[in-house]
């Protein structure tokens, strides 16, 4: 049985994400907006009992700014959006959801059991039309990658009673599937394009001639496998050889030619030209930088008894699929 719990927040409290949204959709989207309410939804596909579900309800719910809402009769909006994962995407909400679940009632759920987060946007803005909306939701909201969207008018969100989850109930064998590399140019980059692999000609006949190679054939047959690169070897190779991985453009040398200055010079790398080295030399004049550039991450100083560790991604293209839409 999947419990759902809706939460909103209670009447007068200011909906700060609400605004922001306002703001990006002016900024962004050049049309204005206003009246919007933003609303989580968690849904419990755990095995609790009707006393553990109240207990539940507590610990997540903050009485002092927040309310459950309990059904949607006296919703009125002009139109609703829900925005959740689609199925197999991890949710890491959810994930540390169902912990704490598991630490408040003190025993664990099975894998199969989990909790499913998503968001509810009421839009109550009358003269708001569902092609905005529906740019709004897919432009700026969410990530069709990896979410669901989903767009009720008012009489269809009125009715809703639950949900459907993002669960996966059917099971599928794992297949390899493999790839004779000794082909021509043309299918070699047909082949980058359509496993998404971003890896340009060069490449890709670098990784043909590892493959024909007569030591890595005979070495390849002795572990069982033949000649053909299986798709987990090339998803391998693409994902290290990605921009996102290995920088390639961020750490090559550029020939940059300024119009402006009518100027043409040669970066050796961007990244150690533009942000390594600057930081160094400023680190010799400040001692707020305690670690840069180890460990994946860089620490500065806060106040006298304590630091900042922060990162910072990248996620470069050309990668195989970018972290966000329009990334």
């Amino acid at each position: 049985m999947v419990r759902y719990l809706e939460i909103g927040l209670k009447e007068k409290r200011k909906d700060f994400e609400a605004q922001s949204i306002i703001n990006d959709t002016k900024k962004f989207l050049d049309f204005e907006i206003k009246d919007l309410e933003v609303r989580k939804l968690y849904a419990f596909d755990l095995d609790v009992s009707d006393k553990e579900w109240e207990t539940i309800k507590k610990e997540f719910l903050d009485k002092v700014i927040e309310k459950q809402i309990k059904n949607h009769e006296k919703d009125n909006p002009k139109y609703a959006v829900k925005i959740g994962f689609n199925p197999g995407v991890t949710d890491n909400e959810g994930r540390t959801a169902k912990e704490m679940v598991e630490d408040i009632l003190n025993r664990k759920f099975d894998n199969d059991q989990k909790v499913y987060t998503s968001k509810i946007y009421l839009f109550k803005d009358p003269s708001l039309k569902k092609d905005q909306v529906e740019h709004m939701a897919k432009d700026l909201l969410a990530n069709e990658l990896i979410e669901d969207v989903k767009i009720f008018d008012r009489k269809e969100f009125k009715k809703i009673k639950e949900f459907k989850i993002p669960k996966i109930s059917s099971r599928d064998k794992a297949k390899v599937k493999k790839y004779c590399l000794d082909v021509e140019n043309r299918k070699l980059k047909k082949l980058s394009k359509n496993r998404l692999m971003a890896l340009n000609l060069k490449e890709m006949n670098s990784i043909k001639e590892y493959y024909l190679k007569k030591e890595v054939i005979n070495q390849r047959k002795k572990m069982g496998l033949d000649e053909r690169a299986t798709d987990a070897e090339l998803e391998m190779l693409a994902q290290t050889w990605s921009e996102h991985c290995k920088h390639k453009i961020f750490a090559s040398k550029i020939d940059y030619y300024d119009k402006e200055k009518d100027k043409k010079e040669t970066i050796d790398s961007i990244f150690k030209s533009y942000i390594v080295n600057p930081t160094l030399e400023l680190r010799e004049e400040t001692d707020h930088l305690v670690s840069v550039f180890h460990d994946n991450a860089g620490v500065i100083t806060f106040n006298e008894n304590s630091h900042i560790c922060y990162k910072v991604e990248t996620h470069n293209s050309p990668s195989a699929l970018d972290p966000y839409g329009g990334a």
